[in-house]
């Protein structure tokens, strides 16, 4: 048997594909490998659209049916009339309401709602989630409005869309789900704990040890939990009301995670979470104002995150009168965030709660955003302000958009806008999982204009999400996400409190694109590998557990390659074109590229899509490779580890395409 190069097969075939693909970004020769993403986004100070107006009242009450009449008295004869009518039936009891995001955008057509349309929401919004084939197709066949209110919850745990897998015996199902919680359990000598003990010391979080980046990506890839949940929760914190470790103590930012995301659990109105993050420690840290001191008239204080609160948090620029917004509303919000206190302890180090004073803040109203605003300290300032600033008619132009620009739409236009802001507004109150519930089931989620780039962050941790088939395969280490090789890190933004690495900067990047390629040649054996020994235990891949067989009970390479490509990239094959189909074919079928199968004496050729369709001989051979089984489920321990290397090898080449580093709409 011929020795096999596993890193050319691979980068001669990705190489090749990528002088074919289009559409995509393959690169200009000058080492640019951005993706081109249509029309320069509008602006997003627009005002907001009007209110649209209020539906009819519903109909009153029927009135109640007449009395029947009274019995005559005993002395008269019966009456003569005929006996009243009877009274009509009853009405129905009024159906139950429908869910609050059903409404809010128009919502896609049954049709369009199929496993694609599933799919492409939990890439975009849950790291691709680790739901079965089973749960995926049952939501499919659901009304959308019901399928997305399983889907995506802020509950600690969403055992539909993160079941765990048969012989994972940590139990996270039934334990708390705070990163503080998780911590706890991972850094812990509990007997069923899988983190190996050498590794444990990483999750004993306190400002003096632990990893905190490593926590929060082993609660986004661990079964059991909620992916969705860690997805906002990394929004939030590292892009929205970013905060920076560099900065801000660990204790602190451990706290401000779990209390933005336990207020999201508890369904708080958005600006209540907004307040809980403005009046955190971690916040007041970040920005420096916990020393600000208002003395004698006189505010000494810095103007950082008074300023930031409007236009970061809300939205909020003061462009219709930039003076005033700079003199009076920037001014007196400094004053608002005074005597804020941080402590420190002895032994622990920073506090993770904030001590609001009143000695060193300032009595009486102050005037914010044209409003007179009233509190004796920070917190009760802060209260006050959040209703105001979210009714605020920049906030609810530039708020919405922000966070659909931010999560799932690189390509909005004046429409999408329009619509994204009418949803908005629509909302008597502001619930950030009600808008995305009604934002991921609409038809400006799912159409063909929408582009989301994937942030190197987002692709590695969704990659891992859908290789990896159990918690035991995270605890040995197997599929960890590697995106610092990219030069991001989770609670060390980018752009500091301007969030970190965006998808489209990702897409822009020479050495993403590079260490992606990377990952899959040099290191391809990182999803190729199909058995081994990690901290002495053994372990076996099994893509049998994961991929269906056909109604025949067999694995067929066409079959295989095509739930690949659908679990992988979710664009429904409409990227898995001729040439892509041969190479992965190939892959599945014998180990090697189409061009070494063509003809082993010249591997450097290069082939077309037009050779894949005109040329009969590769015609016929790709037809041969297409039908060709896979051992995956035999009994036959050489032969079914082959096969699962061979998945490997395929993986690789999909991941490898360009298609990896976007989404589109439809």
């Amino acid at each position: 048997m011929h020795a096999t190069n596993y890193r050319g097969p691979i980068a001669f075939a990705l190489l090749s594909a990528l002088l074919i693909i289009g559409g995509c970004g393959s690169g200009d020769g000058d080492g640019n490998s951005s993706i081109p993403i249509g029309d320069p986004l509008p602006p997003i100070s627009d005002p907001p659209p009007s209110d649209p107006p209020p539906s009819d009242p519903p109909p009153s009450d029927p009135p109640p049916s007449d009395p029947p009449p009274s019995d005559p008295p005993p002395s008269d004869p019966p009456p003569s009339e005929p006996p009243p009518p009877e009274p009509p039936p009853s009405e129905p009891p009024p159906p139950e309401p429908p869910p609050a995001h059903k409404n809010l955008f128009t919502q896609v057509s049954n049709a369009v709602w199929d496993e694609t349309a599933v799919r492409k929401v939990l890439h975009a919004f849950a790291f691709g989630g680790q739901a079965s084939d089973g749960q995926i197709g049952a939501w499919a066949s659901m009304a959308p409005e019901f399928a997305i209110a399983e889907m995506l919850t802020f509950d600690e745990h969403n055992l539909k869309l993160s079941p765990p897998a048969f012989g994972d015996t940590d139990g996270l199902y039934a334990r708390g789900g705070t990163l503080r919680e998780l911590g706890e359990f991972w850094a812990s000598n509990n007997p069923v704990n899988g983190v190996t003990p050498e590794n444990r010391a990483r999750y004993d979080i306190s400002n003096n040890s632990g990893l905190l980046r490593i926590l929060w990506t082993r609660a986004a890839i661990s079964r059991g939990l909620n992916p969705f949940r860690q997805k906002i929760g990394l929004w939030e914190t590292n892009y929205h009301l970013a905060v920076n470790l560099s900065t801000v103590a660990k204790v602190p930012l451990l706290r401000y995670y779990d209390d933005i995301m336990a207020a999201h659990e508890q369904g708080l109105p958005y600006q209540e979470v907004m307040g809980i993050a403005a009046s955190s420690a971690a916040i007041a840290l970040q920005y420096g104002h916990h020393t600000n001191r208002y003395r004698n008239g006189i505010c000494d204080c810095n103007e950082d995150f008074a300023r930031e609160y409007h236009q970061l948090f809300f939205g909020i620029l003061g462009v219709n009168n930039p003076q005033y917004h700079e003199s009076v509303t920037i001014k007196n919000t400094a004053k608002a965030f005074t005597d804020m206190t941080v402590h420190r302890d002895d032994v622990t180090g920073l506090v993770d709660f904030v001590d609001f004073g009143t000695f060193y803040h300032p009595t009486g109203q102050l005037e914010i955003l044209g409003t007179m605003v009233g509190g004796s300290n920070a917190a009760e300032r802060i209260a006050e302000m959040i209703d105001i600033s979210i009714n605020h008619p920049e906030s609810l132009a530039n708020l919405p958009v922000m966070i659909v620009r931010d999560l799932a739409d690189d390509n909005l236009n004046s429409t999408k806008i329009s619509a994204i802001r009418a949803a908005w507004a629509a909302m008597g109150q502001k619930h950030l999982l009600t808008f995305l519930r009604g934002y991921a089931i609409s038809t400006i989620f799912h159409d063909t204009s929408r582009v989301k780039y994937h942030s190197s962050i987002d692709r590695h941790v969704m990659l891992s999400n859908l290789v990896a088939g159990s918690n035991r395969e995270h605890y040995l280490d197997l599929y960890w996400p590697r995106y610092a090789a990219e030069s991001v890190q989770v609670f060390f933004p980018t752009h500091n409190v301007f969030g970190s690495q965006t998808g489209i900067e990702a897409a822009a990047s020479d050495l993403v694109f590079r260490k992606n390629f990377n990952l899959v040649t040099e290191t391809n054996w990182h999803f190729r590998k199909a058995d081994g020994t990690n901290y002495g235990q053994n372990w076996e891949k099994d893509w049998a557990a994961r991929i269906t067989p056909n109604t025949d009970g067999n694995y067929v390479v066409k079959d295989v390659a095509e739930w690949l490509w659908q679990h992988f990239l979710a664009d429904g094959l409409k990227n898995f074109g001729p040439l892509e189909r041969a190479q992965v074919y190939s892959l599945l079928a014998e180990d090697r590229d189409l061009a070494y199968l063509s003809d082993p004496d010249d591997v450097d050729r290069i082939i077309t899509t037009n050779d894949v369709l005109t040329d009969s001989s590769l015609v016929t051979l790709v037809n041969n490779l297409a039908g060709q089984r896979m051992d995956l489920g035999t009994a036959v321990a050489d032969d079914r580890l082959k096969s699962n290397l061979k998945v490997g090898m395929a993986i690789n080449f999909i991941v490898g395409t360009p298609y990896i580093f976007a989404q589109e709409g439809r």
